[in-house]
């Protein structure tokens, strides 16, 4: 499945501190988001985008990097594929932050940096 990678003005990636979640771009958005420092894949993260993020900028873990180095990116996935697209990602890309994903059967996606 080939995804379309969330990024911002300039073709840049976002600062997960100063993404606008204001945008309507996240109104009733679902899918999945991708948090990394540097090299280092931090979280991913899936549900109600913009509720999901805001939630995030509260974590202790994540709050241990330099908020300068924090990116995040996302995608519209449907909800019958979320858990899919989830298992995939945490599966290749092992963030730091690890949650539970389902025993729903991986389903390959492109990463955001390919």
């Amino acid at each position: 499945m080939v995804l379309n990678w969330g990024k911002c003005q300039g073709d840049n990636w976002c600062s997960f501190m100063r993404l606008t979640l204001e945008s309507h771009v996240f109104d009733n958005a679902l899918g999945i988001y991708i948090i990394w420092s540097n090299a280092i894949s931090i979280k991913v993260g899936s549900g109600n985008i913009r509720n999901e993020i805001e939630r995030d900028r509260e974590n202790n873990q994540i709050k241990l990097y330099p908020e300068s180095t924090l990116k995040v990116t996302w995608c519209i996935v449907d909800s019958s594929q979320i858990d899919g697209v989830k298992t995939f990602l945490v599966n290749r890309l092992r963030p730091v932050i690890m949650e539970t994903v389902g025993s729903a059967n991986p389903i390959e996606v492109n990463l955001p940096w390919v």
